[in-house]
């Protein structure tokens, strides 16, 4: 009886190990995807804000060469 006993938690304890190490294969799978996804985004991410500072310089460069008397106030009154 006792040896059965053994073999059954030898077995359970074999069982928790590759439990254990199917659970730390998927996190790392999962961190793997997470990481890919992340990148790309970060890439897709700076591009566009380089395609905004580019927008945003030639905005800044064209409001610079206008005259100061271009432009007007319109004061309204509350």
């Amino acid at each position: 009886m006792q040896s059965q006993v053994k073999r059954t938690k030898a077995r359970f304890d074999q069982l928790k190990v590759d439990t254990m190490q199917k659970v730390d294969l998927l996190a790392a799978s999962h961190c793997n995807m997470y990481s890919q996804v992340l990148g790309k985004y970060q890439s897709a991410f700076l591009l566009t804000f380089e395609r905004i500072a580019r927008r945003l310089t030639a905005v800044a460069e064209s409001i610079r060469s206008c005259q100061y008397s271009a432009f007007s106030a319109i004061k309204v009154g509350l």
